[in-house]
């Protein structure tokens, strides 16, 4: 496993993590413009602006969440945008995409919810290559043990420690994320449902996702005795969640009556 594919020309080359992400992407996209949904919205015209908007506020919301958790790690405002050498918070990433979508797709006049109802299908499979990426960087690993299945790290351009057998956490969200899709794909979005409901069960997934998979992390940043920062915002996610689905489903109730 290695950090660096290809050493391009001094501090510049190509890194897993980002070969992942940018395969992740492609595939996502490709799937989005197949989808029967996204003709309804008349996306053809606009939907290449929105990945790059999404794309730019998902950096900066997975590097403002980083940075605020790791603090240590910020010793100049340059480095905050540095966000090539690593530190991408997931979850910040979901969030930055959520309000800077949400704000951009009510400029475009393009309905909100249902947009997001429809990349919360394919969202988790992105997510879970990326977590491929994330795995072959050594980053996000996991605390050590002696399980049949623990991973070590030998190269010396990666993130995790080296020569200790630790838990293969990025390989734990890769599976679930996967499973997620899956679910998603094959079964729930063939569902009829009211508008958002997709997309608060995506942030509910994903954010439980998150809080488990984090107690087996290793070089958690700690908010209390037992919770990590990503821990507490996951859980204020899975909140916000349930309040969500509680006022959807009033809404729609009410618009049937």
């Amino acid at each position: 496993m290695s950090a660096i594919l290809i050493h391009l020309w001094g501090p510049f080359a190509i890194h897993t993590y980002g070969l992942f992400i940018a395969i992740g992407l492609v595939i996502f996209t490709m799937l989005v413009m197949r989808d029967l949904r996204f003709k309804k919205l008349c996306l053809e015209d606009s939907f290449f602006d929105i990945v790059a908007v999404g794309i730019i506020a998902a950096i900066f919301g997975g590097r403002l969440l980083y940075v605020f958790s790791e603090q240590e790690s910020l010793h100049s405002l340059i480095d905050f945008f540095t966000f090539w050498q690593g530190g991408l918070a997931i979850l910040g990433g979901v969030i930055g995409v959520i309000i800077g979508l949400s704000l951009f797709l009510y400029y475009k006049k393009i309905p909100i919810l249902p947009f997001f109802d429809l990349i919360s299908i394919y969202a988790p499979l992105l997510q879970a290559i990326s977590r491929l990426g994330c795995f072959y960087a050594g980053c996000c690993y996991g605390v050590s043990c002696n399980f049949t299945w623990a991973v070590i790290y030998t190269d010396p351009n990666g993130y995790a420690p080296l020569n200790i057998y630790l838990h293969p956490t990025q390989l734990y969200s890769a599976s679930i994320l996967f499973l997620l899709f899956l679910w998603f794909y094959l079964y729930i979005r063939h569902k009829r449902m009211y508008s958002g409901f997709l997309v608060t069960l995506y942030i509910f997934c994903i954010a439980t996702e998150r809080f488990l998979v984090d107690f087996l992390r290793a070089h958690r940043c700690m908010i209390t005795t037992h919770f990590s920062y990503n821990q507490c915002i996951a859980l204020s996610l899975i909140f916000i969640a349930l309040i969500s689905f509680i006022a959807l489903f009033y809404v729609s109730k009410k618009r049937n009556i």
